[in-house]
C-alpha cells in the first residue's frame, strides 16, 4: 500500500473507538455490523483477522484511504440513509473483479450473478448460444484484465439472449 493510496493517518486506538461505535450504530439501525469490517478491510487494508482479534488498536499509525471525519460523515450517511457501504469504500466486488463505483454507477448485486447463471444453464441444451455467451464473458475478462473501462448492460445483453434463443 503506497501512501497515496492510503493518505490519511489514524491511531489505533481512535480507529478501535470508531469501530465500536460504527458497529453499534448498525445494531441500532438493522444494518448487518460486518458492513463495518468489510469497509475498514477496504479503506484501511486491516485483514479480517486483524479486525476480529483488535490487534491494530495498540498501532500508533493506520494509513486510510479516508480521513475519520469523512468516514464517519459517510458512516452517518449509511446509517440514516441507507446510502451503500460499496458507495463509501469506492469498490464494489463482482465475480472475480473488484470495481470502482460511484453514485453514478449501480453497484452490480447477487441477482446479477444468478442471472448470468441462469442464462448459461438456459443454454445447457443449445451449443451455439452457449458458446456466444462464453465468448462474451471471455471478453468482458479480458477487457478487465487489460484494465479497459467497460459498461455492461444486463438488460440489454438478456434481450440478446432472447434473442438468440428464438
Amino acid at each position: 500500500m503506497t501512501n497515496s493510496q492510503f493518505p490519511n493517518l489514524i491511531s489505533g486506538e481512535e480507529l478501535w473507538l470508531w469501530r465500536n461505535a460504527a458497529i453499534a450504530g448498525a445494531i441500532a439501525h438493522n444494518i448487518e455490523a460486518r458492513e463495518v469490517d468489510w469497509l475498514l478491510r477496504e479503506i484501511a487494508g486491516l485483514d479480517s483477522l486483524v479486525l476480529r482479534l483488535e490487534l491494530y488498536k495498540e498501532q500508533p499509525k493506520i494509513e486510510m484511504s479516508l480521513s475519520l471525519k469523512d468516514l464517519d460523515v459517510l458512516w452517518q450517511r449509511r446509517l440514516h440513509e441507507r446510502l451503500p457501504v460499496q458507495y463509501i469504500a469506492g469498490i464494489a466486488n463482482w465475480r472475480q473483479f473488484q470495481l470502482q463505483v460511484t453514485p453514478a454507477v449501480l453497484i452490480p448485486r447477487q441477482e446479477t450473478e444468478l442471472l448470468i447463471d441462469l442464462a448459461l444453464a438456459a443454454t445447457d441444451n443449445h451449443k451455439s448460444l452457449r458458446m456466444v455467451i462464453g465468448l462474451i464473458w471471455e471478453l468482458v475478462v479480458e477487457l478487465f484484465r487489460l484494465d479497459l473501462l467497460i459498461f455492461f448492460i444486463m438488460p440489454q445483453f438478456m434481450q440478446l439472449i432472447l434473442v438468440l434463443k428464438h
